[in-house]
């Protein structure tokens, strides 16, 4: 399968999903102006790689800002992953927060209750980061 990559911008996040390299990656800041039409293609390449997914997924998200609409994307990409999860193949969501952020942390907790994959919280700081 292609890898399939977005290299981001002021409005939008980074994106990589490359099974090969083991790499799922979103970072960045995402509040695109049709958040629906810009993670399209995202979606229809995890609903594609959930047919025949690596018997592991890591998936990190590093955003430092997103809106409700990127929220809702969100939603459905972990949707996608816990479909993974429930044919037996183990997924974990990275989700990397700035250290002083703790809105952002509470936000992958709230995730974090409405799934049965596991999570793991990483904070960072701007020394971490340099």
């Amino acid at each position: 399968m292609e890898p399939y990559s977005h290299i981001g911008d002021h409005m939008t996040p980074t994106i990589i999903f490359d099974p090969e390299k083991k790499l799922f990656l979103m970072r960045g800041r995402s509040f695109p102006d049709d958040a629906h039409t810009f993670y399209k293609p995202a979606l229809e390449w995890l609903e594609e790689y959930a047919k025949n997914p690596n018997g592991e997924t890591i998936f990190s998200v590093m955003l430092y800002y997103y809106n409700s609409s990127t929220a809702k994307i969100l939603l459905e990409i972990f949707k996608i992953l816990q479909d993974i999860h429930d044919k037996g193949n183990k997924v974990t969501v990275r989700w990397l927060y700035h250290e002083e952020d703790e809105i952002i942390r509470e936000q992958g907790e709230d995730y974090k209750d409405l799934f049965t994959f596991d999570f793991e919280y990483i904070s960072f700081s701007d020394k971490t980061i340099k």
